[in-house]
């Protein structure tokens, strides 16, 4: 019975150094190498690349920069990202309705002042006219602009119909200069500032407009003198409806 057991001690200590021959001959095939991950700043092509340095890359809309600072720790380190967008301009399609004043007092020279081009005192429609004719250059640079432009006029009345009131909306500089009359000559009938018609009527020409911006600019020199009562009404509810 010793004999036996001593036997069996015997194959398990022969197969314990066999399995151990085995191991052995495996590992040592192995080329193990070691790095030190404090030295290890770049990786190979292809993969993230971790450097001490600052890392920029520019995109369409911005830039990325990523920076590796080491910490106390072996292989550690602190990331810090940078993200800056890139500052665009872009002018969105728009539509203006110039809201002009065209009343007497627009047209009388004493009202006016002296034009320091040549020293001569002049109405306010004048200068009316050319700071329209300078709104004009600025919004419509040439055919290609994003904006339109349209005209709306009013002295005692605002007439919709009347070409002599409203200009449709165009890029057309020269269409647009050519609906400002030379001079205002008084005419009784048409001395008012009836504002609230031109305001009216420039709503209207809006709805000619599939421009998701809209603008009014409103150039005169003065409050209203006259307005609308019972049309005004039932117009000005219909618009906020």
């Amino acid at each position: 019975m010793c004999k036996k057991n001593k036997m069996n001690l015997m194959e398990i200590f022969k197969r314990i150094m066999l399995l151990s021959l085995c191991f052995i001959l495996i590992f040592s095939s192995i080329n193990f190498s070691y790095v030190n991950a404090e030295e290890k700043y770049k990786s190979q092509k292809g993969g993230s690349v971790v450097n001490p340095k600052p890392i920029t890359k520019e995109y369409d809309q911005g830039f990325l920069t990523k920076k590796a600072t080491k910490t106390d720790l072996p292989g550690e380190y602190w990331i810090d990202l940078k993200v800056q967008g890139r500052q665009t301009e872009r002018d969105e399609p728009a539509d203006v309705v110039l809201l002009v004043d065209r009343s007497w007092s627009m047209g009388k020279v004493q009202n006016g002042a002296v034009d320091p081009k040549d020293n001569v005192k002049k109405p306010r429609w004048y200068f009316a006219k050319e700071a329209i004719g300078e709104v004009v250059n600025q919004l419509i640079p040439d055919q290609n602009s994003n904006f339109s432009v349209g005209t709306v006029m009013f002295d005692s009345y605002s007439k919709f119909d009347d070409p002599d009131y409203r200009t449709d909306f165009t890029k057309d500089k020269n269409v647009l200069t050519n609906s400002l009359v030379p001079s205002i000559q008084y005419n009784r009938s048409k001395a008012g500032t009836n504002m609230q018609a031109g305001i009216l009527n420039a709503f209207d020409l809006m709805k000619q407009s599939n421009s998701t911006q809209k603008y009014i600019i409103t150039i005169g020199d003065g409050a209203p003198s006259q307005n609308l009562i019972v049309l005004s009404r039932l117009k000005i509810r219909h618009i906020m409806q």
